[in-house]
């Protein structure tokens, strides 16, 4: 049957993934991926399969959904983006949830706290921002030099572009690239 053979080589494409400690290439990847396709494939074809046949593709599943965390920090740090352009070249179909590992894969336990990560920066930033202008009157109060002048004005672009890229959602995106 075609379908033992296809559910052998989605196996065998999960079980190359060994451990936490082994290097996973893309190609193991693409090779779960379109393993899975010719599983969901067959299946729909066959429309009645073997409760046998069922049960192997539900564990291989379970299998896959275990390894999710692993293949997507294997492609990190654009899991996403990776996974969202191999979708737009693949096109697979809605249902195909393999091709979204990423959104079954847990958070890293440290990601809870973004939040907080997150509050603090704008603290801090608005804190910055505070003294910056808190200096920029003192400076100017007593004349202003070039000197001054490059002292005031300087830090000022550093911290207004720094507090931009942070609360802006084109300088999320950016800094979330080079994480």
């Amino acid at each position: 049957m075609e379908l033992d053979k296809v559910l052998e080589r989605y196996k065998a494409a999960i079980e190359s993934l060994k451990g936490p400690d082994s290097a996973i290439d893309v190609k193991q990847i693409i090779e779960i991926l379109n393993a899975r396709d010719a599983v969901q494939m067959l299946v729909k074809q066959q429309g009645c399969i073997p409760p046998s046949s069922v049960i192997k593709v539900i564990e291989l599943d379970a299998a896959l959904r275990e390894k999710a965390q692993l293949i997507t920090k294997a492609i990190n740090p654009t899991t996403k983006e990776q996974l969202a352009q191999w979708r737009e070249s693949v096109q697979p179909s809605a249902e195909a949830w393999w091709w979204r590992l990423e959104s079954i894969a847990p958070p890293h336990p440290w990601d809870v706290w973004d939040w907080l990560w997150k509050g603090l920066t704008v603290i801090a930033w608005t804190a910055n921002l505070s003294l910056l202008v808190n200096i920029a009157t003192r400076f100017f109060s007593g004349g202003v030099g070039f000197g001054g002048a490059v002292a005031v004005i300087l830090p000022s672009i550093l911290a207004l572009m720094q507090a931009s890229t942070e609360l802006t959602k084109a300088g999320h995106c950016v800094s979330s690239r080079t994480k």
